[in-house]
């Protein structure tokens, strides 16, 4: 196509395509450059070190099409309503998740089981919402409730684009209906409060739903992509996706084809979007930390509780316990941890900076310990982008109140920190929890995490109880993830898609305009993405819509404005994307 018909059709021109390509090539060089200088300068945190800086790059507007066709998503009432209602109509549909149904297999024909009866119910909703969609992707149903959609490009050479969600939610526990305003799964669009109430309005149902809506509207106006662009949508990500996302990412590596072809991954983000003293910080996170469940029994001699021994089952599992909690895991802020770019990213731009934690940036290598204990004070957020965490989530014990507990049971869920690992975390689980079976005479199996085939034992023919330690096979354990480059020319596209969206009047809050300083972070949680490590080396953690509330609690809801937002960004980074040389 000649430069004078890609002008009549929308379509950038040679000049402008090299003029877009030659910006992003300029920005890519440069945050190489400065990406090897900060490595070079950081490495092993040296006294030397310094912390990278924080360059902003601008906003990426798309060349492509019509400039004007995102205003159907901020001032289009009829639009924006409609849209909203589509949401909502997701919302009002239950997709939960739960323990139970962990590593459980879905039958592979036949009525749905009532747990899982909510997804053939969502996906014949979307079919049926969302028509251009459906007739001009191919949609793959794997493992009966997962979807894959293929939006397939003209240029099956170019890397594609892929964008996830998961259609499942956490339940909401019955003891607090009361609490809610709007029942849980009302999808109650309220636009006098600028809100849509329900359970997944949040999390990650505006993703789904929102990504989508976006590629309705872009086949609508006749947007063809270069670059393929897929869709994966597990089913069972609040129980850690062995079922849905896991068969997602295995039917496209061995079917498709794509281990080490996928140019961009992005997945849903938490607290992505704040503005504190004026600041405003959009966090895209580079990778997250390990994941870990274990658990702990111990088998105690029942008897009536008239007669009991100096510590019951209870009392000798609660030493355990107090054991693990004395012994939190050590702060570390490290020049690889991408939180690091978070701090120094906030006291570059934020004109109220801690004048403390500039004063220790100074001299990061240095002052690196003194910086992390610093912000591990300032709240558990920070401290945990720098620590792993254990919960003592679930206890269990005694039957009766004047027996004695013969079976004492404990949960815990943990999260490994960027610079540990699973070998690591359980020697200090060992460590600690090795003394309280000496002290009390215990026998004690502790099972590796990574091989059920090695244990460390403690045997005595007199011991008073026997205590495990183990992880399930249904666990999961996840190491750390790999760190997503911020000099890759992918990193730059989505700051500045996010530049480009978010700092648009009205974008967050009405008649407002925000300008982001866009950062690196770390997710303390985990998403799907842990699935798809072989298939990019560039897979961001993004929450694109603001203004959401109740993420995993009671009341959960959506902002309109925001979803509004989420549509757009969506749209904005298809195009930026396929744009990108």
């Amino acid at each position: 196509m000649d430069d004078e018909n890609a002008s009549l059709l929308g379509g950038p021109n040679n000049a402008q395509r090299n003029s877009r390509n030659n910006k992003l090539k300029l920005v890519f060089i440069g945050a190489s450059i400065l990406a090897l200088l900060s490595v070079a300068a950081n490495y092993s945190n040296s006294p030397s070190a310094k912390v990278p800086q924080c360059t902003q790059n601008g906003p990426i507007v798309p060349l492509t099409g019509n400039p004007n066709w995102i205003d159907l998503f901020s001032k289009n009432r009829t639009y924006m309503l409609a849209a909203a209602e589509r949401l909502a109509g997701a919302v009002r549909i239950p997709t939960v998740s739960f323990d139970t149904t962990r590593g459980v297999p879905p039958p592979p024909e036949g009525s749905p089981d009532p747990i899982h009866d909510g997804f053939p119910k969502l996906h014949a909703y979307l079919q049926t919402t969302f028509p251009l969609l459906h007739t001009t992707l191919e949609r793959v149903i794997i493992q009966r409730y997962a979807l894959l959609y293929i939006w397939q490009g003209s240029d099956p050479s170019l890397e594609p684009l892929v964008l996830m969600a998961h259609q499942d939610t956490v339940p909401v526990l019955p003891d607090t209906l009361s609490q809610w305003i709007h029942e849980p799964f009302s999808g109650l669009v309220d636009e006098e409060n600028d809100a849509i109430w329900g359970r997944g309005s949040v999390d990650t149902k505006p993703s789904l739903v929102g990504s989508m809506e976006a590629i309705e509207v872009l086949i609508g106006n006749g947007f063809v992509p270069r670059k393929t662009v897929y869709l994966a949508f597990g089913y069972d990500e609040e129980i850690s996706g062995t079922e849905g996302a896991q068969f997602v990412a295995k039917y496209m590596e061995e079917t498709l084809g794509l281990t080490g072809k996928v140019g961009l991954v992005v997945d849903e983000g938490l607290d992505s979007l704040t503005t504190e003293n004026r600041f405003n910080l959009a966090v895209v996170s580079t990778a997250e930390k390990g994941y870990m469940d274990y658990h702990i029994t111990l088998e105690t001699p029942g008897g009536h509780s008239s007669i009991p021994p100096l510590h019951t089952g209870i009392g000798l599992m609660s030493q355990v316990i107090n054991a693990l909690e004395a012994n939190p895991y050590k702060v570390l802020l490290t020049d690889t941890n991408p939180y690091l770019g978070t701090v120094s990213c906030t006291a570059e731009h934020s004109p109220n900076a801690d004048p403390h934690v500039r004063k220790l940036l100074q001299n990061f290598g240095r002052n690196s310990e003194a910086l992390a204990t610093y912000l591990a004070a300032q709240s558990l957020k920070d401290r945990y982008r720098m620590a792993s965490s254990q919960a003592i989530d679930i206890i269990s014990g005694g039957l009766k109140v004047n027996a004695l507990p013969e079976l004492v049971t404990v949960d815990l869920n943990n999260r490994i920190s960027i610079d540990s690992s699973i070998t690591e975390f359980q020697a200090q689980i060992l460590r600690s929890i090795s003394p309280v079976a000496n002290q009390f005479n215990l026998n004690f199996t502790f099972t590796d995490f990574l091989d059920a085939n090695k244990t460390h034992t403690r045997t005595s023919e007199s011991a008073v109880g026997t205590l495990r330690v183990f992880a399930k096979p249904t666990d999961s354990p996840l190491e750390p993830s790999p760190i997503s480059s911020t000099a890759s020319k992918e990193w730059k596209l989505v700051e500045g898609t996010i530049h480009h969206v978010y700092e648009r009047e009205g974008a967050v809050e009405k008649g407002q305009v925000r300008n982001f300083t866009v950062a690196p972070g770390l997710m303390a949680g985990n998403t799907d993405t842990r699935y798809f490590w072989k298939m990019s080396k560039n897979i961001l953690r993004f929450a694109p819509a603001p203004g959401g509330q109740g993420y995993h609690t009671v009341n959960e809801r959506a902002s309109i404005r925001g979803y509004m937002t989420a549509i757009t960004f969506f749209h904005e980074l298809i195009r930026n994307f396929d744009e990108m040389e």
